[in-house]
């Protein structure tokens, strides 16, 4: 816990979480206020309306876009980066493990930092963006987080969205020679498969299948069980194996 602790009062860190939030929250802004005014000459029936208004807010809200997703995973990087890889470089790491905590549960103290300063980052910003677009519907906006499960699916997205980026950039930092080894590589593995349109990697496959959800035949309530079974392989499994993969290097890796 002290671990933990630590890393999430470090200064450094503390600065590139002020930056990703800053970078990530301006991203969905300027997302989010991209909308399009269409006019209708026959508009719908107030009923079809209603029948279709949360799946319309869903599908409005901005996501893990290009934009987004550049300032997200640079954010997931750079916290990795330094506070897994950069007290190795500074010659920390030797007074850090000599402390009489196993190597895996310091590591692991390491990665849920970094995850909790990844995923506040980022959906404090996206929930600020969400506010601020529908913040003037009243009911209607509470209704569709407090109500329908919006916001049990919203939580869920970002979630493995963070833990998908946190295992890989994690993985990436313990395995490389130097900090800036760590950011090169880290960047490079999580931009070019969305670079090269990787469909079953996120953020094309979270995407997708949030997507998915809002246009199933299930109600709201069931969208974040649509969202977790259509992504659970990449979003879950792939990454907590990247994590555990993470501990195992980290007790056979030298500390230096």
């Amino acid at each position: 816990m002290k671990i933990l602790c630590w890393e999430l009062e470090d200064p450094l860190n503390l600065a590139v979480f002020a930056f990703g939030f800053l970078l990530i929250g301006t991203s969905l802004f300027l997302r989010g206020i991209r909308v399009s005014n269409h006019f209708m000459v026959s508009p719908p029936s107030e009923d079809f309306i209603r029948a279709f208004s949360w799946r319309a807010m869903g599908i409005s809200v901005p996501l893990l876009s290009d934009e987004v997703y550049t300032a997200f995973m640079l954010t997931a990087v750079l916290l990795a980066s330094l506070v897994l890889r950069n007290d190795r470089d500074t010659r920390f790491a030797l007074s850090l493990y000599s402390l009489p905590v196993g190597r895996k549960r310091l590591v692991l103290s390491k990665v849920l930092a970094v995850f909790i300063m990844l995923f506040v980052a980022s959906f404090v910003p996206f929930l600020l963006t969400v506010l601020y677009i529908f913040g003037d519907t009243g009911n209607f906006f509470l209704t569709a987080f407090l109500s329908k499960g919006l916001l049990p699916l919203y939580l869920l997205y970002w979630t493995l969205a963070v833990l998908y980026v946190v295992a890989v950039s994690s993985l990436v930092a313990m395995g490389s020679p130097n900090t800036f080894v760590s950011v090169m590589v880290g960047l490079s593995v999580l931009y070019l498969p969305h670079s090269f349109g990787v469909s079953s990697l996120p953020p094309a496959v979270l995407n997708s299948a949030i997507f998915h959800a809002y246009t199933s035949g299930v109600s709201p309530s069931g969208w974040s069980m649509e969202l977790l079974s259509s992504a659970f392989l990449p979003c879950v499994l792939l990454p907590l194996f990247l994590i555990a993969l993470t501990l195992y290097l980290a007790e056979r890796r030298d500390v230096r």
